[in-house]
C-alpha cells in the first residue's frame, strides 16, 4: 500500500470509527425508519378521510374511544414521543445499556400493532377534545410527522447510545422510538378500522 493509500485509508477508520461511537443511525435504519414512518402517515390519514361528523363520533360502547378520540391520540402521541426523544438526548449517552435492550426492531412493531394486546395509555395523552375538528386534527398530525420524518432523514445526533423504558417494549434506543411512534400510529389506525367495520357504524 502507498503512503497515499494508506493516509486515506486511517482517516476513513478514524471518521469511521467516530460515527460509531457517536451512535449516528446507519443508512439502512434511516431508510427503514423513513419509510415506515411515511407509510404510517399514508394509512393513518386515509383512514380519516371523508368521514361526516356522526361517523367520527361513533361509540361501539360506551367505554370505547371514537374514531375523533383515536386521532386526537394519535396527535398527542406524535408530539409528546417527539418531545420526549429530544429531552433525552440532553441526557449523558451510555452505551453501556444496549444490554438492556430484549427487543428487535421487529419485536417493538409487531407488539404496538397487536391489537389483542391491551394496554393504558397515560393520561397526558388520553383524548379530551383538545381538537375543534378532524381538519385541526389531520393539520397538526401532517405538521408534526413532517419534522419527525425530516428530523430523521438528517440526524446525526447520538440515537443509538440514549434509552428510555416503554411498558410494551421496555428499554429501547431512540432510533427504535421513531418505529415505536409510527407502529404506535399504526395501532390506533387498525382501531379506526375495527370501528368502521362495526356492523353499527353510520353509513353516512
Amino acid at each position: 500500500m502507498n503512503m497515499k493509500n494508506l493516509v486515506f485509508a486511517l482517516i476513513f477508520c478514524i471518521s469511521y470509527g467516530g460515527v460509531l461511537a457517536q451512535g449516528v443511525i446507519s443508512n439502512d435504519q434511516r431508510s427503514f425508519a423513513i419509510d415506515y414512518l411515511s407509510q404510517t402517515q399514508a394509512d393513518f390519514l386515509k383512514s380519516i378521510d371523508g368521514l361526516t361528523e356522526m361517523q367520527l363520533k361513533f361509540k361501539a360502547d360506551t367505554s370505547a374511544w371514537t374514531i375523533m378520540e383515536c386521532a386526537e391520540h394519535v396527535v398527542l402521541a406524535e408530539i409528546g414521543l417527539a418531545s420526549l426523544i429530544k429531552g433525552q438526548l440532553n441526557t449523558p449517552a451510555d452505551s453501556s445499556k444496549r444490554k438492556d435492550i430484549k427487543v428487535t426492531d421487529q419485536e417493538i412493531i409487531r407488539r404496538l400493532t397487536n391489537r389483542q394486546f391491551k394496554a393504558k395509555s397515560p393520561e397526558v395523552i388520553l383524548p379530551s377534545g383538545k381538537f375543534p375538528n378532524i381538519q385541526s386534527i389531520r393539520t397538526v398530525f401532517e405538521n408534526e410527522r413532517k419534522k419527525n420524518l425530516e428530523y430523521v432523514r438528517v440526524s446525526t445526533d447520538d440515537l443509538l447510545n440514549h434509552f428510555w423504558q416503554h411498558p410494551a417494549t421496555g428499554t429501547i434506543d431512540l432510533y427504535q422510538s421513531y418505529l415505536l411512534l409510527a407502529a404506535h400510529c399504526k395501532r390506533h389506525t387498525l382501531q379506526i378500522e375495527e370501528i368502521k367495520a362495526n356492523p353499527n357504524f353510520p353509513k353516512k
